[in-house]
This record gives structure tokens, sequence and C-alpha cells, in this order.
């Protein structure tokens, strides 16, 4: 029986325009997002920052002399931040689910994301458990968050579903123990509100 339901963050509660990132860095020079995460996983602070290695000013100085550019603390954290819209299908149904269910953030991010989402949006309060890669310590796919995540929230693995939009984050879920649903769109939640038995 599932007791507790974890949802990643990015792409699946909110919508992440990432190339909106590289664009204001880069100027009109752009070439989307994939480009983006490209540049992005080059730069191991990328990863020591969702890990909470290092700081947020330790991280803006460390993208700053990649990228060539003067451009201030408080211009960065605006174009670093400037990336959501949150995914309205997927906050209605949460609130169903959050009605009979506990319910989880699982997501790697970091503290300037999670600090600008909690002053802009207010769906937070749905969610009994906010676990973060930058305060956990490890990112998926890695099996310690998912381990830590059902530890925290006094689950086990198999009553735990787990929505991702990563597919290898899915498998790693999975061999942990956690029933898993592949989010594509709002629409594939049908799924996640049949095996709730929601409707």
């Amino acid at each position: 029986m599932i007791k507790t339901v974890f949802f990643d963050l990015g792409d699946v509660i909110v919508k992440v325009y990432a190339k909106r990132i590289y664009k204001k860095l880069f100027g009109s020079n752009y070439y989307g997002k994939i480009d983006f995460y490209k540049f992005a996983q080059k730069i191991p602070q990328v990863r020591d920052f969702e890990k909470g290695l290092i700081s947020p000013e330790q991280f803006y100085l460390s993208i700053k002399s990649k990228i060539n550019k003067n451009i201030t603390y408080s211009e960065f954290k605006d174009s670093w931040n400037d990336i959501f819209e949150p995914i309205s299908g997927t906050i209605k149904i949460l609130g169903k689910i959050s009605d009979k269910y506990k319910t989880a953030i699982l997501s790697n991010t970091n503290i300037l994301h999670i600090n600008y989402l909690k002053q802009n949006y207010d769906f937070f309060d749905l969610f009994n458990y906010q676990l973060y890669s930058f305060e956990l310590g490890s990112i998926k796919p890695d099996k310690k968050i998912f381990q830590k995540a059902v530890q925290i929230a006094g689950s086990k693995p198999e009553e735990s579903l787990f929505i991702d939009d990563n597919k290898e984050n899915i498998i790693s879920a999975k061999n942990v123990g956690f029933n898993t649903v592949l989010f594509n769109s709002t629409d594939n939640l049908t799924d996640v509100v049949e095996i709730l038995n929601l409707n």
C-alpha cells in the first residue's frame, strides 16, 4: 500500500526554461536548452552546488569565470532564477493527493532556486517533506538519496511512489524498491490517480 508520494520538482511541478539562463548569460548567441546542459555538466561546481558543497557566492564566481562576462552577483541571481513556471495540472492533482497521502518533494536543486520558488509560489504548503539534494548531500540517480528520502519520510520503498521526468532517476528508484511513474505531461498523471484510487 502506498503511504508517501515523492515528486520531482523541475519539469514535474514547475516547468524549467533553462535556455533563458543561457540567453541572459551569453546574450543572443545561444542555442537552447540542450547546449546549456552540456555547458553546465562540464562545470563541476554545478553538481557541487546541487550537493551543497559550495556557497551561492562561490558558485557565482565559478560561473562568472567560465562565461567571461562582467556580471554582478545580483544580476547573476536574477538570470539564474528566472526560469520557472508552475505546471497547473500537476498542482491541481497534487492537491487531491495531499488530502489522502503524505507527499514529498525529492529534487536535485540548489538553495538559490528553492529560495526564489518559495518567495514566489505557495504550492510548498501541499508537501509534508521537502527533500533537496543540497541539503541531503547527494543527487539523483544516486541510490543514497532515495534511501535517505524514505528514511526521513518514515516509509518503506515499496510503500512509496516516485514521480520524475528523468528515466535514469526512475530506474534508480525502481532498483531501490520504489513504485514509479515516468512523467511526460500532466495527462499521464491519470496513472497516478488510478494507482492511488483517487477517482
